[in-house]
């Protein structure tokens, strides 16, 4: 039986050098104009490891949405039979409906 290890992925969000506060902080794009974010939500999916011998493990398939407003959204724990991982891959997209900037 290998040996098995736990892979732990956290998200975090910033703007320039600033940590991410959803309804409240006011930012300042690069024409020093201010803007503040409501949501920010996307998804990840086939997230995929390579280990230092080439070998890969396919960790999640399905979706998950990660959500700054939903804190048990942005770690995930995945258990793998890779011990030195040196790639993690994954898709990311937004809902169609999702992916306007502006109202």
């Amino acid at each position: 039986m290998p040996n098995l290890y736990t892979l732990i992925i956290h998200f975090s969000f910033v703007i320039g050098q600033q940590p991410l506060q959803l309804n409240s902080a006011q930012y300042k794009n690069v024409f020093h104009e201010p803007f503040s974010v409501e949501q920010c939500k996307y998804y990840l999916s086939a997230i995929r490891v390579t280990g230092a011998k080439g070998e890969t493990q396919t960790l999640l398939q399905s979706a998950h949405l990660v959500d700054a407003a939903d804190t048990a959204s942005l770690t995930l724990r995945f258990t793998t039979s890779i011990p030195a991982i040196t790639k993690i891959s994954f898709n990311i997209g937004v809902r169609s409906e999702e992916r306007r900037v502006g109202k």
